[in-house]
């Protein structure tokens, strides 16, 4: 664990928060923003980051199941802003009313992060991990933090006692437990669980109310009538007049409404992920998957509210799957597409090495800027090991369907751009987030230097030996045309490229093709030799210029055929470019 920094003197009140994580193999140095976002494929990290982040701020306490704290994959150091004095701390978090002695005499702090669930004797119960302390723990605990340097085991120390009452956690296993309730200790209460702390500041939950009636047409409030020392979330159509009323009027009738434990998982987990992001009081919070349950739509609002309505000095840190999710947050950009408070961190994993890579939004929003990229499914390639990105929609469909067939042992999502001139576009975008990345395109890319170039230096094939050769095919190409003399069927410039590509053609601008072919599909990008896509089956299925007809037919044969796929050139082709290690 690094040691904390102190409070920047030009803040005059304290604020707890994260300064720098290390993270990764690649030990990337990250200081959270107000939002930071961690996204990737399944199983690179992304929760068990959350996780480590938890336990670091709550001084490494054991996990539930075993008698270890969690041992450090992805956070390889994090440090802290810490207080200077202990007046700080206490202006700021009203540390002395937080301490309180329970029944067993120990005094612990009265704030709780959720670290799990046990099941002892039939019964649920959270794991408590907070320090107890049977008389001075303001020496024991806290001093210790206000002896410069502080060291690593006085910061331990002082987040075991007092961490919980800096981060909350919303993982996926336990918000829908959310929805039942929780136990509520009164006024003094100064947030024990999520609920309690909820009811304390606005028990009409009057900020939730109007996104969860647009959302799902429903309303919710907290209780405690009905059940006697429990805060439970109600639901009705609509609370309006019950948040007009007086408590004792209000309350006399909450039999009436339903708790929320009886409705869907979409509104349960909505609730408890808007309470512990934009109503809880800590400041460091962190969340997990919270588009689970939900639609794409209200996935991609859920994220609009998050970062349009995020409070000042919090930090939070959440793991997503969801494209919907994270589009919504760069569409509630309050400023500027450059605006500070939002980071994305990318995660890859190739063969157990874990690479973290920050994304600039603005770098994204670029791309959403493109008629043709935002409506294709270019996001949805940053959750997914690997991408293809091909030219159109045929090429995805039939890609997609050929490699299923005849690529073992593999796996990569096809990109469809609607366009060749965005293919460089999309390739870049992905390397820049360290996504792996293969490109397909016709033999037509050939046909101009300067698309092929940039895709040349993009996939880093040597460009030197292949700068004449696009001006070298189209000559020969023109001498044979011109050979043929004038017909009505006469063959145009362009119609050269696209089928029976090598006619014409000279042996040595064939070999330098092949070399060409052969470097770049070892660097993940296929050229289709044949032509356009349409020559790709051939001699199974001839070529056609009704691309429509040809595509449905050329489906059929990859599905149903009982022609051997193998024999195909752009069967080995594939079989080549998905072959680099790593894959």
């Amino acid at each position: 664990m690094m040691v904390g920094k102190s409070n920047d003197a030009e803040d005059s009140v304290y604020h707890f928060k994260i300064d720098e994580m290390i993270v990764g193999d690649n030990r990337l140095s990250v200081e959270p923003s107000q939002i930071t976002v961690l996204i990737g494929s399944n199983n690179v990290g992304k929760s068990r980051l959350l996780k480590e982040i938890r336990s670091r701020v709550l001084g490494g306490p054991n996990e539930v199941g075993t008698n270890a704290p969690l041992q450090p994959i992805m956070l390889n150091g994090i440090s802290f802003n810490l207080p200077d004095s202990y007046d700080e701390l206490e202006e700021s978090y009203g540390l002395s009313k937080r301490v309180k002695r329970g029944r067993d005499g120990n005094y612990r702090i009265d704030a709780f992060c959720d670290t799990g669930i046990y099941v002892d004797k039939n019964v649920i119960s959270r794991n408590d991990c907070r320090t107890a302390y049977f008389d001075d723990w303001k020496g024991g605990a806290v001093d210790c933090l206000f002896d410069k340097p502080v060291s690593e085991s006085s910061l331990k120390q002082f987040l075991q006692f007092a961490g919980s009452m800096f981060v909350s956690f919303v993982g996926t296993d336990t918000r829908l437990l959310v929805s039942a309730g929780d136990q509520y200790l009164g006024s003094l209460d100064w947030g024990s669980n999520l609920l309690s702390a909820t009811y304390r500041s606005d028990p009409c939950l009057t900020g939730l109310s109007e996104h969860i009636k647009r959302l799902f047409s429903k309303d919710a409030v907290l209780e405690i009538e009905t059940m006697g020392g429990v805060v439970q979330p109600r639901v009705s159509d609509d609370f309006s007049d019950y948040r007009c009323a007086s408590r004792e009027d209000a309350g006399s009738n909450m039999d009436d409404y339903g708790p929320l434990s009886d409705e869907g998982d979409g509104l349960r987990g909505f609730v408890a992920v808007y309470i512990a992001a934009l109503m809880d009081n800590r400041p460091i919070v962190l969340i997990d998957e919270p588009e689970a349950f939900l639609h794409p739509y209200q996935a991609r609002e859920l994220g609009k509210l998050i970062r349009q309505h995020c409070r000042e000095n919090s930090q939070i840190v959440i793991s997503t799957h969801s494209v919907h999710f994270l589009s919504g947050l760069l569409d509630a950009s309050p400023g500027a597409p450059d605006s500070e408070d939002l980071s994305i961190i990318h995660l890859s994993r190739i063969n157990d090495i874990t690479s973290a890579e920050k994304l600039e939004p603005e770098d994204m929003l670029k791309v959403m800027a493109s008629p043709l990229l935002r409506h294709s499914s270019i996001m949805d390639g940053l959750f997914a090991p690997s991408v293809t990105v091909v030219e159109s929609e045929a090429d995805e469909l039939f890609f997609r369907l050929l490699f299923d067939k005849t690529v073992c042992g593999a796996e990569t999502l096809f990109i469809n751009v609607h366009s060749k001139d965005r293919i460089r576009d999309a390739v870049d975008f992905y390397q820049r987030a360290n996504v792996a990345c293969y490109a397909i395109t016709d033999f037509d890319i050939l046909n101009d230097w300067r698309k092929l170039q940039k895709l040349l230096q993009l996939f880093e094939v040597s460009e030197d030996e292949f700068r004449e050769l696009p001006r070298q095919i189209k000559e020969e190409y023109q001498r044979r045309l011109d050979s043929e003399g004038e017909t009505p069927e006469k063959e145009t410039l362009r119609g050269c490229y696209k089928k029976e590509t090598h006619k014409g053609l000279s042996d040595q601008t064939i070999d330098q093709i092949k070399r060409l072919r052969k470097e770049s599909l070892s660097k993940r990008m296929l050229i289709i030799g044949s032509g356009e896509l349409e020559t790709t089956l051939e001699p199974l299925k001839p070529y056609s210029t009704n691309k429509s007809s040809w595509i449905e037919d050329a489906l059929d044969e990859i599905c149903n055929g009982e022609n051997d796929l193998s024999q195909l050139q752009i069967v080995s082709d594939l079989k080549s470019l998905y072959g680099k290690p790593g894959f």
